[in-house]
C-alpha cells in the first residue's frame, strides 16, 4: 500500500484503547490498534500534540500502575512516523477561542486547535462528542463516521 497524503491529527483515546484493552475482546481497540500500524508502516502521515504525552502517561498511571505508565510513556515518544506538535501561546490562544466558541472541553480544544494549526485534514478519534464542535474535519474510528 502506498502512503496517503492526507495529514491526520490522531487524538488521545486512540492510543489509550490500544493499550488498555485487549484487541481480540474490545472493537474500538482493534480499530485503534490497526490504525497504529498504519502510521507504523509510514502509510499515513499523522500528528499529535505533546500534550498527549501527559494525558496517556496520566490514564495508564492510573489504570495500569506507574512502571506500565513510565515504560509506554517511553514507548509512545518513539512512536514510529508520528510528529509530535509542540505547544505554543498562538496555539493556546486558538483553543481559547474555540472554548469560546463550542461546548468542548478545555484539553478537547488545544487538541482541536493543534489539529487545525497544524494543517490536518482530518481529526481521527472514538470519541463521539468531537463531532458536534464541525471545525475541522471528523473520522470516528468506532464508527467508521466521517464528517
Amino acid at each position: 500500500m502506498e502512503k496517503i497524503n492526507e495529514k491526520v491529527y490522531v487524538d488521545t483515546n486512540i492510543f489509550l484503547n490500544a493499550i488498555l484493552y485487549d484487541p481480540y475482546e474490545n472493537q474500538d481497540a482493534q480499530r485503534a490498534s490497526e490504525f497504529l500500524d498504519t502510521i507504523k508502516q509510514d502509510k499515513v502521515q499523522a500528528m499529535t500534540s505533546l500534550l498527549t504525552w501527559d494525558e496517556l502517561v496520566w490514564v495508564i498511571q492510573k489504570e495500569l500502575g506507574e512502571d506500565t505508565a513510565r515504560t509506554k510513556g517511553r514507548e509512545f515518544l518513539s512512536f514510529p512516523h508520528l510528529h509530535f506538535i509542540e505547544v505554543t501561546i498562538a496555539l493556546i490562544v486558538k483553543a481559547q477561542d474555540i472554548l469560546e466558541n463550542h461546548v468542548v472541553k478545555p484539553r478537547d480544544a488545544i487538541h482541536l486547535a493543534t489539529a487545525i494549526t497544524s494543517g490536518a485534514s482530518t481529526f481521527v478519534t472514538l470519541d463521539g462528542r468531537l463531532k458536534k464542535v464541525g471545525i475541522i474535519p471528523y473520522y470516528n474510528l468506532s464508527t467508521s463516521e466521517k464528517t
